[in-house]
């Protein structure tokens, strides 16, 4: 029987820090011959392969954590080389962080062509790296480098690499568990879950931002797109979990009553034109005055299901709708590529 996973409780950016640090310091050549090595060398040679740049045959590296606020810094043949790790699990970039690494490393003596900048994910996230000089290594790269056969062999001799793995395939099941419909008595999915679903979503609409989103009543994972510029302020397209929300953020607190009763009125106008049987446009409960409020919502759940599956082709083509409806309410036309080709023949 496999005992517990270590990282089943070491759970926490810093402990995820420790384990890439571990990996980096196996690569240094005074290893060689060790499992873990190849795998350090595999791992290190991503990273240069990432940046665009070719590993040197020869390791000798320094590994530092926490040096100037940094997740990892290390040195790699003395001064031939400097790699600014950045690890994220949940947290979101702090200002301009990654910038100031890259000052910071500019400051220790390396050149920009010698920085090598990552910017790690095990988790999802809504955002890309501020700064295009860092590259995105993410959970999917991480299996297969422990996947392939350096990562293996080293999985079958070292437990604390062999429960790195399984702690990312843990994660990996969890972010894929939007695919199948809750069971278990459960009304709905845990965050991990939501956080795959919204991260498809964003790449289907090509659109999209997501996020917990704490409030009194418990907070929810949200997903927001398609904002729409309007007199006062701004509306645009919210799910809260199982909920679709049509929004108002309000620019001018002295039109917030005039914004909510006006777009109110006519999103459900336009719902009733644009919408179908899976989407049908009602009234909220209630509708507070705030900054962003909430001044229509969908009848139902805006997902589809196939048996106990996601239809994520269905459910985006309703998310579709939502879309149309909340452009009839705004006026907003969009040219079609038809349209632009018969005005250029009309004109010619």
């Amino acid at each position: 029987m496999k005992g517990p996973c270590l990282f089943a409780y070491a759970t926490s950016e810093l402990s995820q820090d420790a384990f890439f640090a571990y990996l980096f310091a196996w690569s240094d050549d005074q290893y060689d011959g060790c499992p873990e090595h190849a795998l350090g060398r595999a791992f290190l040679a991503k990273i240069f392969g990432l940046n665009g740049k070719t590993m040197p045959e020869k390791i000798k590296i320094k590994v530092y954590r926490q040096c100037d606020h940094m997740d990892i810094f290390c040195e790699i043949n003395g001064k031939d080389f400097a790699l600014i790790f950045e690890d994220k699990v949940s947290s979101l970039e702090h200002g301009d962080q990654l910038k100031r690494y890259w000052e910071t490393t500019n400051g220790y003596g390396y050149r920009d062509d010698s920085i090598l900048g990552i910017y790690c994910k095990t988790h999802e996230l809504s955002y890309l790296p501020s700064d295009s000089r860092y590259h995105v290594m993410d959970r999917q790269a991480l299996l297969d480098l422990l996947g392939s056969t350096v990562g293996q062999a080293a999985c079958h001799t070292n437990r604390v690499i062999d429960e790195f793995k399984s702690h990312l395939y843990q994660i990996d099941n969890l972010v894929n568990g939007y695919k199948q419909m809750p069971t278990d008595g459960r009304s709905d999915w845990d965050g991990l879950s939501w956080t795959g679903f919204f991260t498809a979503l964003q790449k289907k609409l090509n659109d999209g931002n997501w996020n917990y989103v704490a409030n009194a009543s418990g907070g929810f994972m949200g997903f927001w797109w398609h904002w729409r510029n309007v007199d006062g302020g701004n509306v645009y397209l919210q799910l809260e979990e199982g909920r679709a929300c049509f929004k108002v953020e309000v620019g001018e607190v002295e039109k917030a009553q005039e914004l909510k009763y006006g777009w109110n009125k006519k999103i459900i106008e336009a719902g009733k034109r644009v919408g179908n049987a899976n989407v049908r446009v009602i009234c909220p409960n209630r509708m507070r005055v705030g900054s962003y409020m909430t001044v229509a919502i969908l009848e139902r759940d805006y997902r589809c299901w196939d048996g106990g599956k996601l239809n994520l082709e269905a459910t985006i083509e309703n998310l579709r709708t939502m879309e149309k409806i909340l452009d009839e309410a705004v006026g907003f036309k969009q040219h079609t590529l038809a349209f632009a080709q018969s005005s250029g023949n009309d004109m010619a």
